[in-house]
């Protein structure tokens, strides 16, 4: 959604969008391992929504003799560890009603998908306020924890704008489901992506706002089966976010299927620069929302 302070002129059908008061801008072949990189042990995936955090470990875990090192900008995970995926967004402050029901769709893409080559997926929420400070810090925090292999977000436009230098220079992919200010890309060329179409596609196309895809029939039977899961709605004008979200998470995860590699010995080799390859390179994927293809610049195609 979009952010306070930017000058797109609002729209003006929904109320609820309102009260948000535009604050939210809202196997690869031939890799081969190359210091070696372990994660932390896999959590069992719940049937319960409200997935907290885990924290990362304290030490590293010794890697088996038979695994050799890896290069930068590489990742090997062993059984039983997981893919460490961040998740940005305003767990406290404005927009933050918008946090549970996103992290929720997050998790449920990753039940619905299920493990990457055997490995299980865990989402690790990061508070960025939805403000620039908070989203740099946010961000920082994630490139200094090399366990984390991507971003699903950060909610806000505001929030990506503070991150996307950091992701960038570290060549941390993200995708944001619900980030729609236009020209984002400028603050992370190479990184950023995000499943929903900006301000100015919406209105290019005659859409008074994002809202539209609720009266799609594929999304109105996502909504009703996100409920049953127990996934959070609001009121109208705010649910379209989180099928954007669910997808988001799904491109990301067929990515890591795409890019990521196992091993003689039954590890997984994840490469940064492979997997942010897969996900620009992503052309119509079957979202919730529709067929998704990315642009050069990381935009949603129309």
């Amino acid at each position: 959604m979009k952010d306070r302070g930017q000058t797109r002129k609002a729209t003006p059908f929904l109320a609820a969008a309102a009260v948000m008061g535009g604050l939210l801008a809202c196997s690869i072949p031939g890799l081969q391992p190359t210091s070696e990189v372990i994660i932390e042990p896999t959590i069992v995936l719940t049937q319960v929504p409200a997935v907290q955090p885990t924290a990362p470990p304290t030490q590293p875990v010794p890697p088996p003799a038979s695994t050799a090192a890896v290069s930068a900008g590489q990742v090997v995970l062993h059984q039983p560890f997981a893919i460490i995926v961040a998740y940005a967004g305003p767990q406290t402050g404005t927009g933050s009603a918008l946090f549970t029901p996103l992290q929720q769709a997050g998790q449920k893409a990753i039940e619905d998908h299920g493990p990457v080559h055997g490995f299980g997926v865990n989402l690790i929420a990061f508070n960025d306020f939805c403000t620039e400070e908070g989203g740099g810090t946010a961000a920082q925090q994630i490139v200094a924890d090399e366990h984390i292999v991507a971003v699903v977000g950060p909610v806000c436009s505001n929030g990506a704008i503070g991150a996307l230098p950091a992701l960038q220079a570290a060549n941390v992919v993200m995708i944001s489901g619900s980030a729609t200010v236009p020209g984002l890309s400028v603050h992370g060329p190479s990184v950023f992506h995000r499943s929903l179409l900006d301000d100015d596609q919406a209105d290019i196309l005659g859409y008074p706002s994002q809202i539209y895809i609720e009266d799609l029939p594929a999304v109105q039977t996502w909504l009703a089966d996100f409920a049953a899961w127990g996934g959070g709605l609001l009121e109208t004008g705010l649910n379209h976010f989180s099928p954007y979200q669910y997808d988001a998470m799904g491109v990301l995860l067929r990515a890591l299927d795409l890019s990521s590699q196992t091993l003689n010995d039954g590890s997984l080799l994840i490469d940064r620069e492979a997997l942010r390859a897969a996900v620009r390179s992503t052309s119509n994927y079957p979202g919730v929302t529709g067929p998704i293809t990315f642009e050069t610049d990381g935009d949603r195609a129309p």
